[in-house]
């Protein structure tokens, strides 16, 4: 059972590099998108407001859920990581 996990997460693995490099413009855009969102905007938000500050980081644990689903081919949950980061988004 071990070996066929192995094997599993070998061919997941070699999809998402081969899915990177395919998209890379995007990839790369969406990446530096996320990482603005969660270092410098929350970081420079001097405001204390930590509601906001609680379902906005949702929404970035979420995005890069998605994004990550994305490049692995799961449709389903890449939308469901998409829909409840656009929730927590309209919450914040």
């Amino acid at each position: 059972m071990e070996n066929h996990i192995s094997k599993l997460l070998k061919l997941e693995n070699q999809k998402a590099v081969e899915n990177i490099a395919k998209y890379h413009k995007y990839v790369k855009l969406t990446s530096d998108m996320i990482y603005f969102l969660s270092r410098k905007f929350i970081v420079e938000d001097k405001t204390g407001n930590l509601l906001f500050k609680a379902f906005f980081s949702n929404t970035i644990v979420n995005l890069q859920l998605a994004l990550l689903s994305i490049l692995r081919n799961h449709d389903v949950q890449s939308c469901l990581n998409l829909r409840i980061s656009l929730e927590s988004l309209c919450f914040a």
